[in-house]
Parts: C-alpha cells; structure tokens; sequence
C-alpha cells in the first residue's frame, strides 16, 4: 500500500483545529488498532 505517511498527522491537525481530539486503542501487538475523534458539537 503506497501513501504519503501524512493522513495521521493531517487528520490530527484537523481534527485539533476545529476544537477536538483524536486518540488511538490497540489490544496488543499485531492485534490491530482502532481510530476515534471526537469534535464537539454545536448548539
């Protein structure tokens, strides 16, 4: 799979731009990870 390197880095700027966070959760080594982020809401 060919890429940049920069989506993680860009999603962060992102996401930390418009006020929220952006966290990763792996169960161990070479048991995957997940991504999350969470921005927070307008009223």
């Amino acid at each position: 799979m060919d890429g940049t390197g920069l989506g993680l880095y860009i999603s962060k700027k992102n996401v930390e731009l418009h006020g929220g966070k952006i966290w990763m959760e792996s169960d161990g080594k070479n048991k995957g990870a997940s991504f999350y982020f969470a921005l927070p809401t307008v009223k």
